[in-house]
């Protein structure tokens, strides 16, 4: 009988997990093309995207937090900030931030 329960359980939870993921189109299924750093500063330049200083500011990142890792990257024919930061307080985020006004990236 435990042994049953505990095989319900685990395709219950299996199905869940499928059910909830499925709605949900993922930052990585629409990531087209990714800028090398100097495309991306060229796009800077030219005012395709906002400073990474500027967009940060925008999240409230203050400048003791350690950035891990900045990708600039098409997403749905628009440039997108992907950054991985490390707070003061020893928490990681991921924010995917629109480049043109650093609001963040909704999927669809």
């Amino acid at each position: 009988m435990k042994n049953l329960t505990s095989k319900i359980a685990g395709v219950v939870l299996a199905a869940t997990m499928a059910l909830v993921s499925a709605g949900t189109p993922t930052v990585s299924q629409n990531i087209g093309l990714c800028l090398d750093p100097r495309a991306a500063n060229v796009a800077r330049q030219n005012g395709q995207i906002l400073p990474l200083v500027e967009v940060l500011r925008l999240q409230n990142v203050g400048r003791a937090a350690k950035i891990l890792n900045v990708r600039v990257c098409q997403i749905n024919g628009s440039l997108h900030y992907i950054i991985d930061v490390l707070r003061r307080n020893g928490l990681a985020q991921h924010f995917v931030l629109r480049g043109s006004d650093g609001s963040p990236y909704i999927g669809g």
